[in-house]
């Protein structure tokens, strides 16, 4: 099976990076081939610029920034989410650095 890993942390040293490595480990042990999306080491720009906005709805034409990304998810047959979840606040782990995320 094709699997796309999305990761996102910015710390390669976290704890949820060594999470990440385990799970590329097993499920290439497994025999799957495995798309590693890194988001951090990518460079990924989550912010959606008001010229992407006002095309949003031009599915042809909104999809050429990010044509890589999708190209991606279309190959997948499976996907796995990589990234924290800080439970000790309601806040982003990015202001979170002494929870341990």
């Amino acid at each position: 099976m094709h699997v796309l890993v999305v990761y996102c942390h910015p710390v390669e040293t976290s704890f949820a990076s060594a999470l990440h490595q385990e799970v590329l480990k097993n499920l290439r042990a497994a025999g799957h081939t495995v798309d590693d999306c890194d988001l951090y080491a990518e460079g990924f720009n989550p912010v959606m610029s008001r010229e992407e906005r006002l095309h949003y709805h031009d599915v042809p034409n909104n999809r050429v920034a990010l044509a890589s990304y999708v190209e991606r998810l279309h190959r997948a047959e499976a996907i796995v989410f990589c990234f924290p979840r800080c439970a000790s606040a309601c806040r982003p782990c990015s202001r979170a650095s002494s929870t341990g995320c």
